[in-house]
């Protein structure tokens, strides 16, 4: 069933509201407003159905609740004795239950459950969670588009990076939470208010602004807003020249910090890229092609970090970004040997030339990853996390690297940490769910797919386009148990982007892992007609299970492989 989306977002689950700020019982700390549970300071990832049950009997701790109830309460349907009993299996050891003597859950014999922890009900004024990588908690912020006031339209591409690096410097701080680039950009010319933006976003702040180029010259003028209140907390007008523009993204950055967390003194690094504005622009019309993600977009963003690297071959951020272009084509487009040669060759530019950048090292990661040296790679990806804890592509590309090495729990250890670094991204988290789901883990595996759901229902009701969210959404979907809506999900993917090669891949797994072997095959028959495939993650994903043997399916990859042997040999 395929629904618009304006009826589909209707549909989704809002968060709920009114609700007290937290509530405490043992070691552990429940967030209603936001559906979250903490056990000793962490987040613990849990399925909905789960909290529904373990609110339903905190709610009426004060009596014994009946499984009749429960079926009703929670289900809305009848259920078995062992289904229900592994539902509060899983609340048990989500709370850290370890014993139904004394326990926090106690079972009522012949009847059903009593929650017996004395649970306390907390106000505004209680004190925050503790802070970590996910921490919603901690002061929010989104960094809108800047609106380009240049005269050439077409420097669109110079006000998205300044916000994009001012975005970027503001991830470094610990105690602030950063909306990301794909979900504040999505409002762009957006004509709700800031504090409607606000309210969709779960941030506190509002970064908006202006930039007009001229010459060599730039003009920034910065506003930050108290969203509640739609009040400045501090603005700022910068006239400086281009050569100038690094110390003032670091200013602009420091700013904000100062005035959200009240710190006078922020160390903001200023890492100058290139001393050549030209090459520096070449650089973020690059960069913002690449996040389109299509083949077209890569190629063009290549050619654009070459000019920037013609102008200043000593620029190590632009060779970076073209070992990763080189790298990404390779992994979801054409797997040929010029390509990964190119990645490999540009990605050690890049640490030749700056060995202190983490982006360096995890560019040279990337491409050691493709050409299957996880050991390199791995001690790659160390380092450019020792070198910057906070940058999340080192993180979700190494879990990346783990899951096709085999390596799963590690793989999702890094995919968790990639989704604390960036509390309102789905897709790390998904794919800890898979890499769990590979492990045999079915428990941390449907945990995570919970938390993903609820990433990704918020990540459609921001942007309705983004069909990444609705696939992977779907296939996680369908990992707790919610098949139908699952359908629902991939279907809308599918009507928006029919022929791209991510929703093709995303909508066969999801479609295989469900049984559905003909449309699996179908949908991935029309995706290797379009791409090369990633051969090392077909081997590790069990949602290649039921075709991965198919005669159809060995097939579909056999073909391909002549192709791109063709193409070599052409």
């Amino acid at each position: 069933t395929s629904l618009r989306t304006s009826e589909f977002c209707d549909n989704l689950r809002p968060l709920p509201t009114g609700l007290p700020v937290r509530i405490s019982f043992a070691d552990c700390i429940v967030d209603p407003a936001r559906r979250e549970l903490r056990r000793d300071g962490q987040l613990v990832p849990i399925e909905p159905r789960i909290y529904e049950l373990m609110m339903y009997l905190v709610e009426h701790r004060e009596r014994a609740v009946g499984k009749d109830e429960l079926q009703n309460a929670v289900w809305g349907t009848v259920v078995t004795d062992s289904a229900m009993t592994r539902a509060v299996m899983k609340l048990r050891k989500a709370i850290g239950d370890r014993t139904d003597s004394v326990g926090i859950v106690k079972t009522v014999p012949r009847f059903g459950y009593r929650f017996a922890a004395e649970v306390v009900r907390e106000d505004n004024s209680a004190q925050e969670l503790p802070n970590d990588g996910d921490s919603d908690a901690r002061s929010g912020i989104a960094v809108l588009p800047l609106m380009n006031m240049s005269d050439d339209p077409d420097n669109d591409y110079f006000a998205d990076g300044i916000a994009e690096e001012i975005l970027n410097a503001l991830t470094k701080i610990p105690d602030l939470r950063v909306a990301s680039r794909t979900s504040s950009f999505t409002f762009r010319n957006s004509t709700k208010t800031l504090r409607e933006i606000a309210d969709v976003m779960n941030v506190e702040t509002i970064l908006e602004g202006s930039v007009r180029k001229s010459g060599k010259r730039v003009r920034i003028t910065m506003q930050l807003i108290d969203a509640k209140t739609d009040t400045h907390l501090w603005s700022e007008i910068y006239d400086r020249e281009l050569a100038d523009i690094f110390e003032v993204q670091a200013e602009i950055a420091r700013e904000v910090v100062s005035s959200i967390l009240g710190s006078s003194v922020i160390d903001i690094p200023v890492y100058v890229a290139t001393e050549d504005p030209k090459a520096y622009e070449y650089y973020l019309q690059g960069r913002q092609l690449s996040h389109l993600w299509d083949r077209g977009c890569l190629q063009r963003a290549g050619q654009l970090f070459r000019r920037a690297i013609e102008i200043d071959p000593d620029y190590a951020r632009a060779w970076a970004g073209l070992a990763d272009m080189a790298s990404m084509t390779y992994m979801w487009w054409d797997q040929s040997d010029d390509l990964l040669r190119e990645a490999e060759a540009s990605s050690q530019r890049a640490l030749d030339l700056a060995p202190e950048l983490a982006e360096s090292h995890t560019a040279k990661a990337f491409a050691l990853t493709l050409s299957r040296d996880f050991s390199a790679a791995t001690a790659a990806f160390e380092r450019a996390i020792e070198i910057d804890p906070l940058l999340y592509e080192a993180r979700y590309l190494y879990g990346r690297a783990k899951f096709a090495e085999g390596d799963y729990e590690e793989a999702a250890r890094q995919f968790e940490e990639a989704g604390r670094l960036r509390s309102d991204d789905y897709q790390s988290v998904a794919l800890a769910s898979t890499a769990m789901d590979a492990a045999k883990d079915k428990d941390a595996a449907q945990a995570y797919a919970a938390e993903a759901v609820r990433r990704a229902e918020r990540a459609v009701s921001v942007n309705p386009e983004d069909t990444r969210a609705w696939t992977l959404g779907a296939c996680n979907l369908a990992e707790i148990g919610e098949y139908d809506r699952g359908v629902e999900w991939v279907e809308r993917a599918l009507e928006i982007a029919p022929e791209d090669v991510g929703v093709l891949h995303n909508a066969g797994c999801f479609f295989s892992a469900g049984g559905d072997v003909d449309r699996a095959l179908d949908l991935f028959e029309r995706r290797l007609a379009i791409a090369d495939i990633y051969q090392e993650w077909i081997d590790n994903d069990v949602d290649f299970d039921a075709i991965r043997q198919h005669p159809r399916f060995i097939a579909m990859l056999e073909k391909r492989r002549q192709q791109s042997q063709e193409r070599e040999s052409e």
